[in-house]
């Protein structure tokens, strides 16, 4: 979500090139699916395809369907997986849960 104060107002005749005078942002989502699951960590595949460049993702929020949220940490193998961390401690039952089993 974005706020701010107004810096501009346009009438009906100039609303024809508010794109020229405006940045217009659009909300992006990609889903990826948990490929494995290690103590504070999770292995993400479909998130990002081989051939896109890691570096500028990493430190990057992720939010997952459970409510919880994690950090991208770097990839995982050559495939396009990428290793997300997560706050245990902040962590929701569910998610919990699936890192209990693990261990």
């Amino acid at each position: 979500m974005f706020h701010g104060s107004c810096v501009n107002i346009f009438n009906s005749e100039e609303y024809k090139n508010v794109e020229k005078k405006l940045k217009i942002y659009s909300l992006r989502t990609k889903n990826g699916i948990i490929d494995r699951v290690f103590s504070n960590q999770v292995i993400v595949k479909n998130l990002l395809s081989a051939k896109t460049s890691i570096d500028k993702h990493v430190g990057k929020e992720i939010n997952f369907s459970t409510g919880d949220k994690g950090v991208i940490d770097s990839k995982f193998g050559t495939s396009g997986r990428i290793k997300v961390r997560i706050d245990i401690e902040n962590a929701s039952d569910d998610l919990k849960k699936l890192l209990n089993t693990i261990d």
